[in-house]
């Protein structure tokens, strides 16, 4: 409306298409060249195109390989207009959607892509970025099976082309309502890490009309996994600034005071409540963790477990754990043919209680183990009333 106190840098007005941006999501890329430092992904549209034009031009770089959910949606969205007879009638202008890009040396100044990336419909929050282990670029974008939304998955080396629409990689959990579905993905990767890839994705409830956020973990951003437990993230009171809907938002960021947290979208009425005088754009806030705390292997009475087996560098076991009232946590070490190994069994541990992000196991005292490195063992836990969050060799 004519104010430029904003801090909007893109939208309908540099879109080469004119239509506006839709599910956008920005990173850094530390492989392209520093005038494409910042890349942008979104969805796209044209309004009233051509459509046999537009696809036949297309066919020709894409192929087979476009989603028709993006050449349904070309049906448009229903207008009214006024008939040859005076009467106003619903029409539908033709529109087709794909993944649309765009780069940028600092984050303000952007250039589109005048080609499409991808002849895909994700009417979400698009999430992308270089990784470094595979040498590409993988981006998540939201698929569709048997009518309920779901997160997918492309890759490529070419930003500017993604040669295949994406591959469906995680569903709603099957222990969930029939109806819940995955509403966005919030795809990042733990601080300081290059393979603890997780997602928080907002499940989304049809049956009340409300969404909570889950966890879902990848060691090779291929392959996902649900963490169980179920949400991580729930709504508030009714009446709060969270009551009613909240969604985790891509980028999973250290904090202070040793925290770790990602971004939250939260409003007061549903997801689907009328839109109507009110304003229902909702608040920013924070979800956080003690670093290190995301997750945990817990027993809320008595549990055991065993590793599989493995073979590990270092002289002592560092472990992140925490017991709660009359809990405890007891360790013992078995050889590769699953026998306790003289003086690291469960008799001779020195039990844990109490809370320590670093606490070096012992066995009557004694804590090196650096005489069993790079032998195949396994580690065996029995915890009363304790959480786990983390093992390692230091």
């Amino acid at each position: 409306h004519g104010d430029t106190k904003n801090n909007i840098v893109y939208g309908r007005g540099l879109n080469p298409d004119g239509f506006a941006v839709h599910g956008s999501g920005v990173f850094k890329d530390p492989h392209g060249p520093a005038s494409e430092r910042y890349k942008l992904i979104y969805m796209g549209a044209s309004i009233n195109p051509n459509v046999d034009e537009w696809i036949a031009k297309n066919k020709k770089r894409f192929g087979d390989d476009m989603d028709p959910m993006a050449l349904r949606h070309g049906k448009g969205q229903a207008k009214l207009q006024l008939s040859v007879s005076g009467h106003l009638e619903k029409k539908a202008s033709p529109r087709i959607s794909w993944i649309s890009g765009a780069t940028s040396p600092d984050g303000l100044h952007w250039t589109p892509i005048p080609e499409p990336l991808m002849i895909h419909f994700s009417d979400t929050v698009n999430t992308a970025t270089w990784d470094e282990q595979r040498g590409r670029y993988v981006g998540y974008f939201r698929t569709w099976r048997y009518g309920r939304r779901c997160v997918g998955r492309a890759e490529t080396e070419d930003y500017r082309f993604w040669p295949s629409t994406p591959d469906t990689v995680l569903e709603a959990p099957l222990e969930n309502h029939p109806s819940d579905d995955i509403y966005t993905n919030a795809k990042g990767i733990y601080p300081n890490s290059n393979d603890t890839h997780l997602m928080f994705p907002a499940v989304y409830h049809r049956l009340d009309d409300s969404r909570e956020t889950y966890l879902a973990s990848s060691e090779d951003s291929v392959n996902w996994q649900w963490v169980p437990g179920g949400p991580i993230i729930k709504r508030g009171n009714f009446g709060d600034w969270d009551g009613g809907d909240i969604t985790a938002c891509p980028g999973i960021v250290p904090l202070s005071d040793n925290r770790i947290g990602v971004p939250l979208d939260a409003y007061v009425h549903p997801h689907k409540f009328p839109r109507g005088s009110e304003s229902n754009f909702g608040a920013a806030g924070w979800a956080t963790w003690q670093a290190g705390r995301l997750c945990a292997i817990t027993a809320d009475d008595y549990g055991e477990f065993s590793t599989p087996e493995l073979v590990f560098e270092g002289k002592e076991l560092s472990l992140n754990l925490k017991t709660r009232e009359a809990g405890s946590v007891r360790v013992e070490l078995r050889n590769e043919n699953g026998v306790p190994i003289p003086g690291h069994t469960f008799n001779d541990v020195d039990i844990f209680v109490g809370d320590n992000i670093d606490w070096r196991v012992s066995w009557q005292g004694k804590r090196d183990i650096g005489n069993i490195a790079n032998q195949t063992i396994s580690i065996n836990f029995k915890l009363q009333k304790a959480d786990l969050f983390a093992f390692e060799f230091k």
